[in-house]
């Protein structure tokens, strides 16, 4: 807890957020984005989890946006890029100015989001 910058005892639920959100990112399965990061550095990142998953790799596609746009609408430019591929983004909810994403097969989402609310994750899905 100490890496996050935590001192004091968090909730249960939130202690395991965050306990599942480290282990996939230890394993290269989630990669945590800055909410002031670019789409091409977002793909970056996401091709770290892609890798591990054994899929094709995103380039930087041109209808991502400037270099310079920043914010959450990279994260729907995002999607838009996975759709095509048969991927989906997968967020995983927790306060902070940071997004903690995860790429899965799109007709894996609807069962991934009804079994993370059965667990009390918070997870978006697009």
């Amino acid at each position: 807890m100490a890496e996050r910058g935590i001192a004091a005892a968090v909730p249960a639920q939130e202690l395991r957020d965050l306990a599942l959100l480290d282990a996939l990112l230890t394993e290269d399965l989630a990669v945590e984005c800055d909410w002031q990061e670019t789409a091409g550095e977002m793909i970056a990142s996401l091709n770290y989890v892609l890798a591990r998953q054994g899929r094709p790799l995103l380039s930087e596609a041109p209808d991502l946006g400037a270099d310079d746009e920043i914010g959450p609408e990279q994260l729907d430019l995002m999607q838009d890029t996975l759709e095509p591929l048969g991927l989906a983004l997968v967020q995983f909810s927790l306060d902070g100015d940071s997004y903690p994403l995860g790429v899965v097969a799109l007709d894996q989402t609807e069962e991934l989001a009804k079994r993370a609310q059965q667990l009390g994750f918070k997870l978006h899905t697009w």
